[in-house]
């Protein structure tokens, strides 16, 4: 069976931390948008994301999402459980043979 891959990543979006040597905030945002594309590239994988925090950085995970072939959401605590069944949702209505979920 070709199954569907997916990842959810659930982050303020502030991007700190550099695979690479050197790092600034802007090297750290485009490495984080480049690896989500090269997630879906490479290996077919859909990168979802969930921003929160009020002062979450929505711009960079709207990117990671898209290049990643993905959604974005944002979420609060309160809304936190509907915001991944949206996602769940998604995936099998994308692939609705598949709705196995990975352990």
């Amino acid at each position: 069976m070709n199954y569907q891959r997916h990842i959810i990543l659930m982050s303020d979006g502030k991007a700190n931390h550099c695979i690479s040597g050197g790092c600034t905030q802007i090297v750290a945002k485009n490495e984080a948008i480049k690896k989500a594309k090269d997630a879906w590239e490479d290996f077919g994988i859909h990168v979802h994301t969930i921003a929160f925090t009020s002062a979450s950085d929505n711009a960079t995970m709207k990117k990671i999402a898209e290049q990643g072939n993905g959604t974005f959401h944002f979420a609060e605590e309160p809304n936190l459980t509907d915001v991944f069944m949206q996602i769940a949702e998604h995936i099998t209505r994308s692939d609705p043979s598949n709705t196995q979920l990975d352990a």
